[in-house]
């Protein structure tokens, strides 16, 4: 029995960093096989977890990664799962967005404060932006990331003073609203 419990322990364990960039390399390397040169540039790895399978009665469960990865020469997410050996497990496209990743928002904030209108916005003293998911817009694979921007009003208080869309696939601002000062109240 102890053995069975050191083979759990281990299926269990936390991802160790070379683990996930092994598993990275293996991802990648599935996606790259099947697009030109110039679009296997275009992958951004957007996470990897750890996945435990439910075993079937009386055996270890089985230990995988799951690397998600954001295409956007084909503006699709995936996920592709990795086990023992660097060993593709399957390759799904997914229905939804993974969450907006650091790395994506400071993207974001770039593209749109090339405009100067976002620009004059974000000088602001004591301006800062929150992140949210955008609705309503065209394009629902395009990978878009919402920046609300907010700076400190009278008595005290912060104000919502814009916000702004930009699509990180094509790299650009696709819409900026001003909030009027009747809506900050």
């Amino acid at each position: 029995m102890p053995r069975a419990r050191d083979k759990l322990r281990e299926t269990l364990a936390p991802l160790g960093k070379r683990e996930v960039r092994r598993a990275i390399a293996a991802a990648r390397s599935e996606l790259e096989s099947s697009l030109e040169a110039s679009a296997a540039e275009r992958l951004r790895v957007l996470g990897a977890e750890l996945v435990v399978r439910k075993p079937s009665r009386g055996t270890i469960p089985v230990r995988l990664v799951d690397v998600v990865i954001r295409d956007e020469a084909r503006q699709r997410n995936v996920s592709v799962l990795v086990g023992g050996n660097d060993r593709i497990v399957a390759v799904e496209e997914l229905e939804f967005q993974p969450d907006i990743q650091p790395d994506e928002i400071e993207e974001a904030r770039a593209i749109a404060e090339r405009d100067r209108r976002v620009s004059a916005v974000a000088r602001r003293r004591g301006a800062f932006v929150s992140v949210f998911v955008p609705g309503g817009h065209d394009g629902a694979k395009a990978r878009l990331v919402g920046l609300r921007y907010a700076a400190p009003a009278r008595r005290e208080t912060v104000a919502h003073v814009a916000s702004a869309v930009v699509d990180l696939t094509a790299g650009e601002l696709v819409s900026f609203e001003r909030v009027a000062r009747e809506e900050r109240r």
